[in-house]
């Protein structure tokens, strides 16, 4: 797998703009229910599971949450590992991405690009069974998707196991 995390809740997408970067709070992040749902242009929205189809972990927002612009949404996983230690978590995306491990922000770049796994990376400490990871990614238009893996901090794939 490569470290490549392939299973999501996600939600969204909520409007958005470039001005405002990651300064508005949407769904209470960091801390997050997977049970709540919001309301997106008076309609209510819930969290719904996605599994990547896509070798490369491939986070499709915009087949998952639907093609818009000017958006943003969210995609959250559990995952376990049996000893608590330093990681990397490397992402990729199209466009802007926030990332937080077990509540804590750990990445951020508000930026319009295309998406390439790795292009951004972040030292994690990880604790010994559950990992919370919460990635929000923005849509200005086009391609709107994210890659998240897990790696050792030497860089080689890091083993865990994916929670429901």
């Amino acid at each position: 797998r490569f470290g490549f995390i392939t299973t999501w809740k996600m939600v969204g997408g909520f409007p958005w703009t470039p001005s405002e970067g990651f300064t508005k709070t949407r769904i209470g992040e960091p801390k997050i229910d997977l049970n709540e749902t919001y309301s997106i242009g008076g309609n209510p929205v819930g969290w719904s599971l996605y599994t990547s189809p896509n070798a490369t972990g491939l986070i499709d927002f915009a087949s998952a949450i639907g093609q818009e612009d000017q958006v943003c949404g969210f995609a959250f996983s559990k995952i376990s590992v049996e000893s608590p230690g330093e990681a990397k978590i490397k992402v990729g995306s199209d466009d802007g991405i926030r990332v937080w491990v077990n509540e804590q922000p750990v990445l951020e770049k508000n930026v319009d690009r295309g998406s390439g796994i790795d292009q951004d990376q972040a030292p994690i400490l990880l604790q010994a069974g559950e990992n919370r990871i919460l990635i929000q990614v923005t849509q200005g238009g086009g391609g709107w998707n994210a890659f998240v893996r897990l790696t050792k901090v030497d860089g080689s794939p890091l083993k865990f196991s994916p929670l429901d």
